[in-house]
């Protein structure tokens, strides 16, 4: 039986009880697919496709805006 913790040195997110066998990746996109670091190294497919698996609904949808020459990245939480 697992117990293991780990938490994502990028966006500080941690998931419990991770088990030897479970993909790191797929675990992380699963509950935290608004990261930054999976945004960047897996991509907006493999997210999609990870939550469309899992049957899982993102507690939030994205929205970027652009002031300048900065990009700026909003969560967006539906009221509940």
């Amino acid at each position: 039986m697992g117990g293991g913790n780990v938490c994502c040195y990028y966006c500080g997110n941690k998931l419990q009880h991770f088990e030897p066998r479970d993909c790191p990746f797929e675990e992380h996109t699963t509950f935290y697919p608004l990261c930054d670091f999976i945004q960047k190294v897996r991509g907006l497919d493999y997210i999609n496709r990870i939550i469309l698996e899992c049957g899982r609904t993102p507690q939030g949808r994205l929205k970027y805006e652009v002031f300048g020459t900065q990009k700026i990245k909003r969560i967006i939480f539906e009221k509940s």
